[in-house]
């Protein structure tokens, strides 16, 4: 077992060490990030060592890198990280093809920071339900039909963004500061203040669609800044182009209804009343409508 994992294992003499660690060794014996791959065989505890392999042994701590691999037959796939709230981790990746009894990843637990994004590379749909403070500009990918769904409250001041064709859900009431960017995939913020703060500004960029839905909403106030960065083309019948699009809609908790029936580039669902008092930045031959609702738009 490494030295870094000796020192991780045993708290009290990480303690006893400290001092003589930062005045004359610690930069030989830094703990070194490390990726650790959960394999899932012991409890659902992030905490139980046995669940992790790349760790030395160990469960993983502040820096290292998650890893949720799909097609070894995982049995363990609903995960509680009773690691002390607020570990920092460098990245987390959902990888691998599932195979036949396999789930999907549900994560909930304590809260984590993050430094170095999330990977959705299984085309699977993945469940983070922890909060999460974002530590660093950082980006979020999410490839083929997968979806990604952050049902936790995302917090801090790093600039996020998204890339990838597959679907982002913010389904908590996230205050996060900085900037958000979408280059591809659609992303749909559920509830309150899904797209955080208004004091940072959101993007959607060509190849990328944005629904905003607040479910227990009669009318849906999007109070935030928002460039549709795009050359749309003419209105079209069916969903699907053109993009980006800004759809916004209340009173669904399934999500925005009315999909077969959506054209444009900014406009309500049917059934809905929305409320955009932001500054809406609009891409060039960019229609705006509604179909037979209400859409205000006040900014």
């Amino acid at each position: 077992m490494k030295l870094t994992r000796i020192l991780r294992a045993s708290s009290a003499l990480v303690i006893s060490l400290s001092a003589l660690l930062s005045t004359s060794m610690g930069a030989a014996f830094a703990i070194a990030p490390e990726t650790c791959t959960w394999i899932g065989a012991g409890t659902a505890n992030f905490s139980d060592a046995t669940n992790w392999s790349g760790c030395s042994g160990a469960a993983p701590v502040s820096s290292d890198s998650l890893s949720f691999p799909y097609g070894n037959g995982i049995a363990n796939m609903t995960l509680n990280n009773d690691l002390p709230a607020g570990t920092s981790f460098g990245n987390i990746q959902f990888f691998g093809t599932a195979v036949s009894g396999d789930s999907y990843y549900d994560i909930t637990g304590n809260s984590i920071g993050l430094t170095g994004g999330i990977s959705d590379l299984s085309g699977m749909s993945e469940i983070i339900g922890v909060n999460i403070s974002l530590n660093a500009p950082q980006t979020f990918s999410v490839i083929g039909n997968g979806a990604l769904s952050l049902d936790g409250v995302l917090s801090g001041a790093g600039d996020l963004s998204k890339n990838g064709t597959g679907d982002l859900y913010f389904n908590g009431a996230n205050t996060f500061t900085g900037n958000f960017t979408s280059a591809g995939g659609t992303i749909y913020s559920i509830g309150p203040n899904g797209l955080g703060s208004n004091v940072g500004s959101t993007t959607i960029n060509d190849s990328s669609d944005l629904y905003i839905a607040d479910c227990l909403a009669v009318n849906t106030v999007v109070n935030e800044n928002i460039n549709l960065n795009g050359n749309s083309s003419s209105p079209a019948p069916t969903y699907g182009t053109p993009t980006p699009k800004l759809v916004v809609g209340s009173g669904s908790c399934g999500g925005v209804v009315g999909y077969d029936e959506i054209y444009g580039s900014v406009m309500t669902a049917a059934g809905s009343t929305a409320t955009l008092s932001g500054n809406i930045t609009l891409g060039a031959n960019t229609t705006v409508g509604a179909i037979a609702d209400t859409l205000t738009m006040s900014g």
